[in-house]
């Protein structure tokens, strides 16, 4: 018992003082440049991405298109009757 009491409390103590150590950080701190020169030359290069918006923005497009039509049917049948 006494074992897992010292555990719980180490493990404890830890998270605080990440807790406390995270609080006293800058949040306005700008990010390193390496960090942002990696994440624009990842973004840059990977055409998947833009594949994947494009291929979205067809799906929302056919949507459109399927309800836009579904609509005019049902005006269609309205008128008919």
């Amino acid at each position: 018992m006494r074992r897992l009491t010292l555990t719980a409390l180490a493990l404890g103590g830890s998270w605080w003082h990440a807790a406390a150590q995270a609080q006293q950080e800058d949040p306005e701190a700008a990010p390193d440049l390496d960090f942002l020169e990696y994440l624009g030359a990842w973004a840059e290069d990977d055409d998947e991405w833009l594949a994947i918006e494009q291929w979205q923005k067809e799906i929302a497009a056919e949507a459109e298109e399927d309800a836009e039509e579904s609509e005019s049917e049902r005006e269609d049948d309205d008128e008919s009757e």
